[in-house]
């Protein structure tokens, strides 16, 4: 009986679980790199388990390095700390970072979480803007990642009651608790023994006279 409902219960949390939080995305970021074309440079950053936006203060630094080798050797910039935008908690920018010329900037963080992205960007003298389809689309909806850690949730959830079924019925049994419905032995030992015991009639002897002949 108990195993059922255990088994019930499951059932009815497996439908009813509800869907995995919003904040729990995943361990590192993914960033999409731009720039302007006058040297500004963004960053925006999803979660790589589920593609939703980074809803989380990260620290971002933005390296860039020359993809022109020029008399010094190869040119460097940064490591610079990148600013939230205003009103886009998942985009970061660099304003006017990087001189004219071909970069490679790769933008990271470390804290709260790993991330890295990059992108090879053309510097010159007057801003283009950055890109219309920037930031990219990002995942608005459950993704295999949410369907798998609920389930996972579902089966802690199931084993967590089946084991209270299980420790329930351990202890019933040690206590000497029978289930209700079923009969014990002394039960049928009790009827057994005030139960009036049944003998056969003793068998009678018919005995006749014999009479000797004269």
């Amino acid at each position: 009986m108990r195993s059922a409902l255990a088994l019930g219960l499951c059932v009815v949390l497996l439908a009813l679980w509800p869907p995995v939080p919003a904040s729990a995305h995943g361990s590192t970021i993914a960033f999409t790199v731009v720039g302007d074309g006058a040297g500004g440079v963004r960053a925006a950053g999803v979660w790589t388990e589920d593609g939703h936006p980074v809803d989380v203060p990260v620290i971002v630094l933005l390296t860039a390095v020359s993809e022109e080798a020029g008399p010094a050797g190869t040119r460097q910039v940064g490591p610079v700390r990148m600013t939230v935008v205003p009103g886009r908690g998942s985009v970061y920018e660099a304003r006017g970072a990087l001189p004219p010329g071909r970069w490679r900037a790769i933008a990271e963080s470390a804290v709260p979480s790993l991330g890295r992205g990059q992108a090879v960007l053309d510097v010159g003298t007057v801003a283009t803007g950055y890109p219309a389809d920037f930031p990219p689309p990002v995942a608005d909806g459950p993704t295999r990642w949410d369907a798998v850690r609920r389930w996972l949730g579902s089966v802690a959830v199931c084993v967590v009651v089946a084991g209270g079924a299980l420790a329930l019925v351990l202890r019933a049994r040690r206590q000497g608790v029978q289930p209700v419905g079923r009969p014990t032995a002394g039960f049928f030992t009790a009827i057994h023994t005030r139960t009036p015991q049944l003998r056969p009639p003793p068998s009678r002897v018919h005995r006749g006279t014999h009479q000797a002949d004269d």
